[in-house]
């Protein structure tokens, strides 16, 4: 077998939450990072034969049945995980009833994946039934994008519209918008339900007062989404202490998206 530290899903997967830690956005055990994996990229390092440590799910995953999920520990600081990814992070298989997972790599005994794993698979399931190409969920505390939570209506509209008049690539990466659900407790059942609602419409959801879930087909285009969105929520943070202030105006806006072949939410602009 291969060394599985070695192969390029480790390696991105390590390299994006390091990147993450040194933005800022993941004090702590802040966050949490999932990437489905095919059984091809796999079965040179693992031999995946073998039976993993049973690990019960609270969710009913069987859409995810026999599915391979590369995910963050619970508890685990993302500045430890590039260092050692075996020892913060895992792989899980999930089971063909989608009532459990087994560990097939990673983590100590007793050691289990993270705690926002419900909103993870349930987020899985979800972005999968609308785009076939999806494979992987970010949740991170980004910095800027709390402060404007804490600041800004939470109107999803009005709330992506100043994202989207501030730069004038904002519009051509993220033309869905941005979804948000009102502030839940992390970790339950809810939280996870209300997340997977709106990211069949979004690619990236707002908690307020606390972070973001992203989705993407690859850890670039995830990682990429959210400092795109996380950029503009800081220059909105920025240019508010200024009364003078440009925007792009919705002309302006469908002209772009028009220009670069991209559909804009209509419920946001027409």
């Amino acid at each position: 077998m291969k060394n599985i530290l070695e192969s390029k899903f480790i390696q991105e997967f390590s390299n994006v939450i390091d990147r993450m830690y040194l933005n800022g956005w993941d004090e702590r055990n802040a966050g949490n990072v999932s990437y489905l994996l095919l059984e091809e990229e796999l079965s040179p390092y693992l031999d995946l034969s073998k039976k993993g440590r049973v690990h019960q799910l609270q969710i009913d995953a069987h859409k995810l049945a026999g599915k391979y999920v590369l995910v963050t520990g619970s508890g685990k600081y993302f500045r430890n995980v590039k260092g050692n990814p075996e020892a913060n992070s895992c792989i899980i298989r999930i089971s063909q009833c989608g009532t459990h997972a087994e560990i097939l790599w990673g983590l100590k005994e007793g050691e289990v994946p993270t705690s926002e794993l419900s909103t993870h698979l349930s987020s899985h399931i979800a972005r999968l039934e609308v785009d076939d190409t999806h494979r992987v969920i970010i949740h991170t505390h980004a910095t800027y994008l709390n402060i404007m939570s804490a600041v800004v209506d939470l109107d999803e509209k009005n709330f992506t519209k100043a994202l989207w008049g501030l730069n004038t690539e904002n519009i051509i990466i993220f033309p869905e918008g941005i979804g948000i659900i009102p502030w839940e407790i992390p970790g339950n059942g809810l939280i996870g339900k209300n997340t997977a609602n709106k990211i069949k419409t979004y690619k990236i959801v707002l908690w307020p007062l606390h972070g973001v879930v992203a989705s993407g087909e690859t850890v670039d285009s995830a990682f990429g989404l959210i400092e795109t969105v996380e950029k503009a929520a800081m220059m909105y943070i920025v240019i508010n202490n200024y009364s003078n202030y440009k925007t792009i105006n919705d002309e302006e806006l469908i002209k772009l998206a028009s220009a670069f072949k991209v559909t804009p939410n209509k419920e946001f602009i027409k």
